[in-house]
């Protein structure tokens, strides 16, 4: 066995952090998601990155894949329009493939009832944040669904993001 004994740790600058490397992503859309269709769970096309440490974030697949097993901290927003007054509910999600903590795939939800409009709405932000023990591989990507009414909800790519990062 061997052991390793430091007795400082020094940033090569004033200003670094220990940690420059740490995987993290901020994804956006280049382009709204038009009319989507009901009762069907839409992975959302964020096809464009600000930023993207360690490349795991994939453009074409709208899907990141853990690089490194631990915590990580996920956050989706999404700005929908034109719910239909007939739409009982949409949700955005989390959806990660393989969940350390439970053993199997697992969507987190946020929810916005449709069914108390009184006409169609537009204009609305929902938002679902998740702190979640991943293993390496497995992937995560936003979810949207929304549940009967008309195909005419749209997702707006001015506001809405994806991002996420490992805490630890």
């Amino acid at each position: 066995m061997s052991t390793l004994a430091v007795d400082t740790i020094t940033p090569k600058s004033a200003n670094a952090v220990l940690f420059p490397n740490r995987p993290a992503f901020s994804a956006y859309m280049t382009a709204n998601q038009s009319n989507r269709s009901t009762n069907t769970g839409h992975t959302v096309d964020f096809n464009a990155t600000y930023f993207d440490i360690g490349n795991n974030f994939d453009t074409s697949t709208f899907k990141y894949t853990i690089p490194i097993s631990g915590i990580y901290q996920f956050n989706l927003l999404l700005r929908i329009d034109d719910i239909d007054t007939a739409t009982d509910y949409v949700y955005a999600g989390i959806y990660v493939s393989t969940d350390a903590s439970t053993g199997g795939d697992k969507l987190y939800r946020s929810y916005r009832s449709g069914n108390s409009f009184a006409a169609d709405s537009a204009h609305w932000g929902i938002q679902v944040s998740q702190l979640v023990k991943v293993n390496l591989g497995a992937t995560v990507w936003a979810q949207f669904f929304t549940y009967d009414g008309a195909a005419q909800t749209d997702i707006i790519d001015d506001d809405s993001y994806f991002s996420g990062f490992l805490v630890g």
